[in-house]
């Protein structure tokens, strides 16, 4: 207000006391009001937008309770865990792509058969399907050692994208990195353990082709200590280098279970209190009209099991790995999961000794610890508060009620 009387005053030419003011005077003073409320404006628009982050945040999941030390140690924890079980996987990996053997097989009266690889029904399968369609099975083969890799890497890569959207759309985000990352680093040291003391004739083609071109002249080199660094570039770029003899067990349907774990466990309205994120958008493309519900919930499930399915068949079918390691990575992976998810929910089952983890309990226990729990809990408990508050949610609000009643 005082602001705008001495803009009324400057306009006039007068100061405060009516006295005359000269031009030159009256001119910086009124470009220094108008500076003035500029500024005021700016402020007001500032502190408006910061309230609104603020409210974004809280709906999202971002609060401080995740910046708490004890926190932030075990997703550090997690993380570096993780990426030294990825590099051992990879290692074990490489180490298998040196000393795959090569086969040759005989039918029953000693005659050399067209096949280099171990009988599969998953492979007589596609092989079949392929014939029935019209197309000659050794053309198939030519292409797949080119590009046959190329179909399991871009189903992979898709489900991972989509699943990171959702992980990151999620209230619980921290929560299902932390674990997923422990899940993954055990599912991970599992296959490197399996890889490294059983290496069994490889399946695809390309792998079949490095016997006989120079794709092949690194397993006649020595293996150490250039593995390591192979092994490094197999971390970062899979898909530009390609691993022969780690059959058992898949390590792309790992991947795509776990992400599909993730999904079957959290989209559902009881783990979305407010709703995620990425439902605002859903929210503005439908004129309001879109809710979360448990049936648009049970449908993101089923299209992501059925992705899943779809994409596990193409990895026999592209013969990239054997039906058996396709079935143990689904079921070790579904497992791996549920045993985690269960123990971190029962004080019990943390406390148990078990395999996981180097043995014993008390990693599991400082992973889940009382405190890491409040801190979630708490973080649930804003993003509650938020969405109970009258702005237009994008979920039902007598589900947000009710899943809050229930936490709290």
């Amino acid at each position: 207000m005082a602001a705008e009387l001495d803009l009324a005053c400057a306009e006039e030419g007068t100061g405060p006391e009516g006295e005359k003011l000269p031009s030159t005077l009256v001119k910086d003073i009124r470009q220094q009001l108008f500076r003035l409320r500029d500024l005021s404006l700016n402020l007001h628009v500032i502190r408006s937008a910061q309230t609104d982050l603020h409210c974004v945040a809280a709906r999202a999941g971002f609060t401080f309770h995740f910046l708490s030390r004890e926190y932030l140690l075990r997703l550090a924890f997690a993380v570096v865990f993780f990426l030294l079980a990825a590099y051992v996987n990879s290692l074990a990996s490489v180490i298998a792509g040196y000393r795959t053997p090569w086969v040759v097989v005989k039918d029953l009266d000693g005659n050399l058969l067209d096949t280099s690889t171990l009988p599969d029904i998953g492979h007589d399968l596609s092989s079949a399907l392929v014939t029935s369609l019209g197309f000659e099975v050794h053309e198939v083969t030519k292409w797949l050692e080119v590009n046959g890799s190329l179909i399991p890497d871009a189903l992979v890569h898709f489900m991972v994208a989509c699943t990171g959207i959702f992980i990151f759309a999620h209230p619980k985000r921290f929560q299902i990195i932390r674990r997923v990352l422990m899940i993954l680093a055990f599912v991970f040291l599992l296959r490197a353990l399996c890889v490294f003391v059983t290496q069994l004739p490889d399946a695809h083609p390309k792998c079949q082709a490095q016997f006989t071109s120079a794709t092949g002249s690194y397993k006649r080199r020595p293996m150490f200590p250039h593995a390591f660094y192979r092994a490094w570039l197999v971390l970062w770029h899979p898909d530009k280098h390609i691993t022969c003899g780690d059959m058992v067990f898949s390590g792309h349907t790992s991947v795509l279970m776990q992400c599909a774990m993730v999904v079957w466990h959290y989209c559902r309205l009881e783990e979305l209190p407010g709703g995620p994120v990425f439902t605002k958008p859903m929210q503005i493309l439908t004129c309001n009209r879109f809710a979360l519900t448990e049936r648009f919930c049970t449908l993101v499930r089923a299209a992501t099991i059925l992705y899943t399915a779809i994409a596990a068949i193409l990895i026999i079918a592209t013969r990239l790995h054997y039906t058996l390691d396709v079935a143990l990575a689904v079921y070790l992976n579904s497992r791996s999961f549920r045993w985690y998810h269960d123990a971190a929910s029962y004080e019990k089952l943390k406390r148990r000794k078990s395999i996981f983890l180097l043995g014993y309990g008390s990693v599991m226990q400082w992973l889940e610890a009382e405190e890491v729990i409040a801190a979630e809990a708490a973080s649930l408990e804003v993003v509650c508060n938020s969405a109970a508050a009258p702005v237009q949610n994008t979920v039902d609000k007598s589900s947000t009620q009710e899943i809050c009643r229930k936490r709290t």
